[in-house]
């Protein structure tokens, strides 16, 4: 099993970290502009949370070993994203009205919600220990084929015998 450590966290958090810092630079009073750095901004929110997810999920399978120290950098980092994309967020919404229509507010407004859901509801990832570990299958494309042939050679659900 792999360990799954402060760098790996960063190396995964920081590109979208610096991408964040280039969403949220710009003017802002030009709303085209201002719409896609909200966009942008949107977009990594849901990146975070992916990537969140995927750590978690690598954890459970059994892929990854849980180590405290990683979940607690993972809390903070994903903290300071969102304290910095709700910032960019009230920005979007004072100009809201004289913009007419931001559709990246509203975006920006859902990844913040999966943020702030994930942080409110943390609960800390565990290996799967029964019945077995939940490891991801590996299958060749022939393997996956076959499985495809026999998924087609299933007769359709449904009921043989109607009743009268």
């Amino acid at each position: 099993m792999k360990t799954f450590d402060y760098q790996q966290v960063d190396a995964v958090l920081s590109p979208l970290k610096a991408r964040l810092n280039d969403c949220a630079h710009g003017e802002g009073d030009q709303c085209e502009t201002l719409d896609s750095h909200l966009d942008c901004c949107a977009t990594i929110c849901f990146q975070v949370v992916e990537s969140l997810k995927a750590w978690a999920l690598s954890v459970f399978a059994g892929e990854v070993i849980f180590e405290a120290a990683v979940e607690d950098r993972w809390r903070t980092e994903v903290a300071q994203i969102y304290t910095r994309a709700t910032a960019i967020w009230q920005s979007g919404r004072s100009l809201e009205v004289p913009c007419y229509q931001l559709p990246g507010l509203n975006n920006l407004q859902s990844g913040l919600w999966e943020l702030q859901w994930l942080l409110e509801n943390w609960v800390s990832p565990r290996r799967s220990v029964a019945p077995l570990p939940r490891a991801r299958m590996q299958f060749t494309t022939e393997q996956k084929a076959g499985i495809r042939d026999q998924l087609a050679a299933l007769p359709p659900l449904g009921l043989e015998n109607p009743m009268p």
